[in-house]
């Protein structure tokens, strides 16, 4: 493959067949300088890059995705987000599992990365390089300046997402129920279970007739009205005179007696 490369590249290196027309140009030169300037420049990755890209699984965690050693900002159509754009994505990725299918080059430098779900196959943001800057001002340059104002931009879109939804959550009482036993070595033989009773094996149960009997071919027997005219004493009202008579008596014995 390296040989193959290497021919490639002499090839286009070498001065152009018409030199009439371009002397001295290279082949390349001859190609970069006569193309149609309207001509898309742009790769299409979307359509390639699940094919020939590395897939990767991570996370999102405030904000920030990790691939290779990097650190990585969320964005669409090769530029930060920020903003309500920027929390759209947030509400997608924050916290979740993530797939990202990213293609480097010789160097190490990664080309284009996109964002899955994890298992998924739509594309949800672009994972973007975080910018560098110098944090001495007297290193600075503008593109530092413009980077830092990119950072300090996102951080603050992501602090105030964090701020809304903490907003959002609502306070919980929270009920203290621990015990305050140290162990469980002193235990109480079925203390905390339910009781139940066990029949023995041999135990002879009686089974109850569900035919309950008619209650219309029952015979109740009529109840013996007494006469309430009779004056005549029972024997259990004269046995309870007698005792009432005895017991009148005892009492003036023993008040009389103490005189």
């Amino acid at each position: 493959v390296y040989n193959c490369l290497m021919d490639i590249q002499n090839w286009n290196n070498t001065l152009h067949s018409n030199q009439e027309k371009y002397p001295g140009m290279t082949r390349w030169e001859v190609f970069m300088e006569n193309q149609n300037p309207e001509l898309r420049q742009e790769t299409n990755w979307k359509m390639i890059l699940p094919y020939i890209g590395f897939r990767t699984q991570t996370s999102c965690k405030a904000g920030t995705i990790k691939l290779q050693r990097k650190e990585f900002f969320l964005g669409l159509n090769g530029k930060i987000s920020t903003g309500d754009e920027l929390i759209g994505l947030l509400e997608l990725v924050e916290g979740r599992e993530l797939d990202v299918v990213w293609l480097d080059n010789d160097e190490g430098d990664i080309l284009k990365a996109y964002v899955y779900m994890r298992g998924g196959d739509r594309i949800i943001c672009e994972a973007i390089l975080k910018p560098k800057f110098h944090r001495a001002k007297i290193e600075q340059t503008a593109k530092d300046r413009e980077n830092m104002q990119l950072v300090m931009s996102y951080i603050n879109t992501f602090s105030g997402y964090i701020s809304s939804r903490k907003a959002e959550i609502d306070k919980v009482m929270v009920i203290d129920k621990r015990t305050t036993a140290v162990n469980n070595k002193f235990v109480i033989p079925g203390l905390g279970q339910p009781s139940a009773y066990r029949a023995r094996e041999d135990e002879e149960f009686e089974i109850l007739d569900d035919n309950q009997p008619d209650t219309e071919d029952m015979i109740i027997p009529e109840a013996e009205i007494l006469d309430a005219a009779n004056d005549d004493p029972t024997v259990f009202e004269q046995v309870s005179n007698d005792i009432k008579t005895d017991a009148k008596q005892l009492l003036l014995k023993q008040i009389t007696g103490n005189y």
